[in-house]
């Protein structure tokens, strides 16, 4: 088990890309392709009777296609959320969304918990090299949508 944190800058005011960023849906992975490195390839969402945001999704790590499912818990009122995450075989992640004001725009705040369950996420943890792995593509990732969203609402 292990735990990480990192920002993401934006210069749209946090509620503008809190609202942006917590639609999700199928179109994200053509989102991804257009302004990112296209490693989100499909999304389904649904949604639960207790009011969870379950995305059924196929991403692109490395050179293998590997399924994932995020449960999402929206906290519009402080301008949070949370994602219970399976990622394949490979690891269990719980992470904690904050969007907060900065001059000049906002600043995402993610928490991330982890556990590693694969032997090759053991082995990268064990040597001190999943983090950064995992900081790297989340930052990716998280920058392609902040560009999408800056781009339509800037």
């Amino acid at each position: 088990m292990g735990h990480f944190e990192f920002e993401m800058p934006s210069k749209l005011a946090p509620a503008k890309l809190f609202a942006w960023y917590t639609d999700f849906s199928p179109q994200d992975a053509g989102i991804n392709k257009q302004y990112g490195d296209g490693s989100l390839i499909a999304r389904d969402i649904r949604k639960t009777d207790d009011g969870h945001i379950i995305c059924e999704q196929r991403m692109r790590i490395g050179r293998s296609e590997v399924p994932a499912q995020y449960r999402i818990t929206l906290h519009p009122e402080n301008l949070t959320y949370e994602a219970e995450m399976e990622i394949g075989n490979l690891v269990s992640q719980k992470r904690l969304y904050e969007f907060r004001q900065r001059e000049g725009g906002s600043l995402i705040h993610v928490k991330i918990d982890y556990t590693p369950k694969a032997g090759i996420v053991k082995l990268l943890n064990a040597l001190g090299l999943y983090k950064r792995i995992d900081r790297r593509m989340s930052r990716g990732t998280m920058g392609s949508y902040i560009k999408a969203a800056e781009a339509e609402l800037d």
